[in-house]
């Protein structure tokens, strides 16, 4: 419903994401390489993003860098997109989110293992996430939102800094759980919703996806419930 194929297609076999889903609880994720991508075909993206771009509010980039692609032109990407004037939400890890970094994004998603890795310094206390989020602001990172799987989400900004606890449910699949989070908080944010609504409901958002095999929202009772059993605090209260 109101999608638009704009794809650059590449010669080769789409890129598949296996995860195992254990009684246990434990997910193993089996990640597939995906196809190489020819200089041609990345020239052909940026072109084709650069002329689609311009009228949208928010973009967002997610996922790992396709082989061929390097960390720069990512780079690159993110800088042609927030110059045309549009808000840029990262979520990646690796050398992917290190070079996303410089750029500048709006917002990012990383979990505290990608954040950590990407500053090569340990960001584990709430403390040192904060004194982090504070540098990143300065290079124009202005939401800056720590998933924490089970133990739910930090999210600073310069007037925010929230966490959030999802309710326990029994795990079906991980699949779009990181998705679904980035999701709802961006669509709080452009809706100008109340900072703790919005953390409330991207987190709601994100533990309804974990106990479903599929996407969407399917029961909106659901969500309600879920959304009651979130517990958002302030981080400055921890």
């Amino acid at each position: 419903r109101n999608f638009v194929d704009e794809f650059v297609r590449v010669p080769g076999e789409t890129r598949s994401n296996i995860k195992l889903a254990e009684g246990s609880g434990r997910i193993t994720d089996l990640n597939g390489p995906g196809p190489q991508v020819s200089e041609e075909a990345q020239q052909a993206l940026f072109a084709r993003v650069q002329q689609i771009a311009s009228g949208f509010d928010v973009v967002v980039v997610a996922g790992s860098l396709p082989r061929g692609v390097t960390p720069e032109w990512l780079h690159k990407l993110l800088v042609m997109l927030k110059d045309l004037g549009l808000k840029v939400a990262l979520d990646s890890s690796g050398l992917a989110l290190r070079a996303g970094l410089t750029a500048g994004p709006w917002l990012i998603k990383p979990n505290t293992e990608e954040l950590a890795d990407a500053l090569d310094a340990p960001i584990i206390s709430i403390a040192a996430q904060a004194e982090v989020a504070a540098r990143l602001h300065t290079q124009g990172i202005e939401h800056v939102v720590i998933s924490q799987g089970s133990e739910g989400v930090h999210w600073f900004s310069p007037s925010v800094a929230l966490h959030s606890l999802p309710p326990k449910v029994t795990v079906a699949s991980t699949v779009g759980a990181g998705d679904s989070l980035l999701a709802g908080m961006v669509h709080g944010l452009i809706s100008a919703h109340e900072p703790q609504k919005t953390l409330r409901t991207a987190t709601a958002i994100a533990a309804m996806a974990v106990t479903q095999i599929g996407f969407g929202i399917t029961d909106a009772a659901q969500l309600k419930r879920l959304e009651g059993g979130v517990t958002v605090r302030s981080l400055s209260e921890q």
